[in-house]
């Protein structure tokens, strides 16, 4: 987290039974004012499933994002409950291809793919939009990069999906 004193850590259990063999635990070490040592320890609620990589969200730091198994989860840090999780196995979409990238910002969870990108809202999965690429983008935080006639550039994710929409209109 970077503009707080916490360090986020998740682990995996090891346990042979089943119901908790893929449980993931995260817990938040909030650091003392001098960064040498640990003041507290907060347990945030673990989630039946793999997590494979925990991510900041830019200016949001609150929250928390975990990837894996085709789910991403939202987690409030300071509270340490899941705000939401998004199936993304669910998704049956021509746009399903290659995860190239995945952004929040304004209340929304876009994930870029080969063939396009999707949206939704970020504290109850519902769906707000899908749409397919003509040209390929790099994802880069809340930012994609494209390249239009011979140039390249750079536009914020949410403005370039909208003024794709309204092009599809």
């Amino acid at each position: 987290m970077k503009c707080s004193p916490k360090i986020i850590v998740s682990w995996h259990s090891a346990n042979e039974d089943d119901s908790v063999a893929k449980r993931t635990f995260i817990h938040a070490y909030q650091l003392a004012p001098d960064y040498q040592t640990v003041s507290n320890i907060y347990d945030i609620e673990p989630v039946d499933h793999y997590v494979s990589s925990l991510h900041n969200i830019e200016d949001c730091d609150n929250l928390i994002m975990g990837c894996g198994e085709n789910k991403i989860t939202l987690w409030n840090v300071e509270y340490g409950y899941i705000v939401a999780t998004i199936e993304l196995s669910e998704i049956k979409s021509p746009l399903s291809t290659l995860l190239r990238g995945v952004c929040i910002d304004n209340g929304l969870l876009l994930s870029f793919y080969d063939q396009g990108i999707l949206c939704w809202k970020a504290e109850t999965g519902e769906p707000v939009e899908e749409t397919n690429l003509e040209t390929e983008i790099i994802p880069s935080g809340k930012y994609v990069i494209l390249m239009e006639d011979n140039q390249i550039l750079v536009k914020h994710a949410i403005t370039h999906l909208m003024s794709m929409s309204v092009e599809d209109t």
